[in-house]
């Protein structure tokens, strides 16, 4: 995500921690696996888009992994899938 910001000239850079606790929190819930809360999941996702809508493709690329693909639950698809049509 880090890669992402300087592309985001309009997004101050107070937010940006609050962008790599929320790229922290995602990594360590998405790390559970199938035991992953997918709300907690899905909900993270959507708050790193809204700040940073240049991580979207990151993100989804991430998801796209079978590994990874296999813990989304439907509200991460769910957002996901907004996300990929919005781009």
């Amino acid at each position: 995500m880090r890669r992402c910001w300087p592309r985001c000239s309009k997004r101050p850079r107070a937010q940006q921690p609050v962008v790599e606790e929320k790229v922290k929190q995602l990594k360590e819930e998405a790390a559970k696996g199938e035991k992953a809360e997918d709300e907690t999941v899905a909900n993270l996702i959507q708050d790193i888009a809204d700040i940073l809508p240049d991580a979207v493709e990151a993100i989804t690329g991430i998801f796209t992994n079978t590994i990874v693909s296999k813990s989304a639950g439907a509200a991460t698809k769910f957002i996901l899938g907004r996300l990929r049509r919005n781009r």
